[in-house]
């Protein structure tokens, strides 16, 4: 480790912080890593609830779209909803994504917004 001298008013506090020998930096820096992990797994106090994970929305829209009144749809409007929401609950399993995408058209289709 090389040492530096400088004018006493030439660093700044931050940049003096990181003049630091090595074995410092590397304790500062693993205690930084473990604050941040401890704060992301910590849950926030104003939290009322978690949010439902892609796979548990899209269940939910597939349960809402069945549960949906359709009595105002025309029958081949509904015929073509539902197979869209059959499309869109099948991939809920493995591609969510798609999942909510398809049973979002479904609503659409059938003019109802999901909750």
């Amino acid at each position: 480790v090389k040492s530096m001298t400088l004018p006493l008013g030439a660093l700044s506090l931050g940049a003096a912080l990181f003049l630091v020998t090595p074995a410092c930096a590397q304790n500062a820096s693993s205690a930084s890593q473990q604050t941040q992990s401890t704060q992301a797994t910590a849950p926030a106090s104003g939290a009322k609830e978690k949010q439902p994970t892609l796979r548990e929305h899209c269940e939910d829209l597939a349960k809402q779209f069945k549960a949906a009144d359709t009595s105002h749809v025309a029958p081949d409007k509904l015929a073509a909803a539902q197979k869209q929401a059959a499309h869109g609950e099948k991939l809920c399993a493995k591609r969510p994504k798609k999942g909510i995408k398809a049973l979002n058209l479904a609503f659409k289709d059938i003019g109802v917004t999901p909750k």
